[in-house]
């Protein structure tokens, strides 16, 4: 008697198991991308849409761990979805949000593709380092990108007609990189910021 409540339990378990395909995880990280959009000048909001891809990684790894069988096609999809997953988490982390972290040019691009952020130079081969400002529905962020192999320590200055004139810093960024310098939503940024005078040191990593 007892073996068959359990078995009874078991089936009920199952039936209401849900069970996601491949364009199900998909859809939703457009909608999470989407959304980003329209809440982008709220970090809060923001911060929320982050830990949802983090939590879509999560429901996708256990897809894939799932015993449920599955074609060769669903499982490369499975993974290219998470790959994506995980390249928008850190796109949000990194530009979006502005943490201190690195976000590779690959990820970068993989990122963008679902997010559509205008992608420009503000400096481009001149300097050491480039220059890339992404801007989103009224977000601008403004990024160190090295294309470098080398991992390098990149000094700037900065002009800026509303914020504090002028100013400097500097930063490590990793090779084939990317890393935030600064955004308008942690600054009140009106017009565009002319970067002069970069400078960059190698990284020792030994």
């Amino acid at each position: 008697m007892k073996l068959s409540i359990l078995l009874l339990l078991s089936s009920i378990f199952i039936r209401i198991t849900p069970c996601y395909s491949s364009s199900d995880f998909s859809d939703k990280l457009n909608s999470l991308s989407s959304k980003l959009g329209q809440v982008i000048m709220n970090s809060d909001e923001c911060e929320r849409i982050r830990d949802n891809v983090e939590n879509l990684i999560e429901e996708i790894e256990d897809e894939l761990d799932d015993d449920e069988p599955k074609s060769n096609d669903e499982i490369y999809e499975l993974q290219k979805i998470k790959k994506e997953a995980i390249a928008i988490e850190e796109y949000i982390s990194v530009i979006i949000l502005g943490n201190n972290g690195f976000l590779d040019i690959d990820n970068l691009r993989l990122a963008n593709d679902r997010i559509n952020g205008a992608i420009s130079y503000v400096t481009n081969g001149k300097y050491c380092i480039n220059i890339v400002c992404i801007k989103i529905n009224g977000f601008k962020s403004y990024l160190f990108y090295n294309p470098s192999n080398e991992n390098l320590t990149g000094y700037y200055k900065y002009k800026a007609n509303n914020y504090n004139g002028i100013g400097k810093g500097y930063m490590g960024i990793m090779k084939y990189s990317m890393r935030s310098i600064f955004n308008n939503r942690d600054r009140e940024i009106h017009k565009d910021i002319f970067f002069y005078d970069i400078k960059c040191e190698n990284i020792n990593m030994n």
